[in-house]
């Protein structure tokens, strides 16, 4: 909604590619990892040192919101520490 990214259809157009895996975890419950990576391979979040992605697990509703709401909240202290 606010326009700071866009997919393209083309890898070689990217600046940065998120990466996402899934998969079923116990009683019902989505495992869900993910990263983003700039176009040299380089872990750009998660933020933490040394940490290439960040795992969630869960309910899928309550787990994609947690990832949703985690990256938007790095992403706004990062445009904070630009100004």
């Amino acid at each position: 909604a606010d326009n700071k990214f866009r997919l393209v259809g083309n890898q070689d157009e990217a600046d940065i590619a998120l990466k996402v895996t899934f998969a079923a975890g116990t009683q019902g419950q989505l495992v869900l990892t993910a990263g983003l990576v700039n176009a040299n391979g380089n872990v750009i979040w998660p933020l933490t040192p040394h940490t290439s992605r960040r795992r969630y697990e869960g309910l899928a509703e309550k787990t994609i919101a947690a990832f949703s709401r985690d990256l938007a909240n790095d992403i706004q202290q990062l445009e904070r520490k630009d100004r």
